[in-house]
């Protein structure tokens, strides 16, 4: 989360996105609120975030790496109104677009109605999908020490 609120930090410039949506399990739910928070507070960001459920797995499993597809799809087709829904890379299987359930980024897409995106779960790497880095990857220290 620290990566997040410094990558903030050091935009000086637009962000290339205005608004956005977020996608994740309940474990980072909250800690997503709060950087959503930020982006509005210092880049006038407005980012939407969805909690989603695991009915796959069950409701006890609560983090975003072994949420499925259907379950995606399931709870929030007709409530995204806006893109691009920014999903975490550990929805997906390595080094591919597809889910646990074999979906693939672009069904999601599809059924959703809305751009989606794969990103990278650290800080920097989903403000830079939100400023305009090429592939969403900045670099920054190690924050985690403070």
């Amino acid at each position: 989360m620290c990566e997040a609120r410094e990558a903030l930090d050091s935009y000086s410039g637009p962000a290339q996105e205005k608004s956005a949506a977020i996608a994740t399990g309940a474990d980072m739910a909250p800690f997503m609120r709060r950087i959503a928070g930020w982006a509005q507070e210092r880049h006038d960001v407005r980012l939407r975030i969805y909690e989603v459920r695991n009915d796959f797995f069950g409701q006890t499993v609560t983090v975003a790496g072994l949420l499925t597809g259907r379950d995606l799809i399931g709870q929030l087709k007709g409530k995204v109104r806006e893109g691009p829904l920014l999903l975490p890379a550990t929805m997906f299987r390595e080094n591919t677009e597809t889910t646990l359930d074999g979906l693939a980024l672009e069904d999601i897409a599809r059924e959703l109605r809305v751009p989606c995106r794969k990103v990278a779960v650290d800080g920097y790497s989903l403000i830079g999908q939100l400023m305009g880095e090429e592939n969403g990857e900045t670099t920054g220290s190690d924050c985690r020490q403070a």
